[in-house]
């Protein structure tokens, strides 16, 4: 196992220590040699890519279930339909408008 460490200095935001498997950590620390940063910046931006990635992950999962069930996505599209209508308020009289 690898580990991480890192300690508070000048007023930046608390860390920790993570111990984590020697080939991720030489994986990490590959990522970071490649993109010239910092482990702990990249574990950051490592940590957010999965987030966001799990996140439409998810909503995928969700919009399927509910194209899966007939009446409910019928009603989804109903709604959007009747939404649709304000995209254009308040922006009468604009330079992109053609007609």
């Amino acid at each position: 196992m690898g580990a991480i460490a890192a300690t508070t200095q000048g007023g930046a935001a608390a860390t920790t220590s993570v111990r984590i498997a020697a080939s991720t950590h030489a994986r990490l620390r590959a990522l970071a040699d490649q993109l010239g940063q910092s482990l702990g910046t990249t574990l950051d931006e490592a940590v957010k890519c999965y987030e966001r990635d799990l996140f439409f992950r998810t909503l995928d999962a969700q919009y399927a279930a509910l194209r899966a069930d007939e009446t409910a996505w019928q009603e989804y599209l109903r709604e959007q339909e009747e939404w649709d209508v304000t995209l254009g308020d308040g922006l009468e009289g604009e330079p992109w408008e053609t007609g």
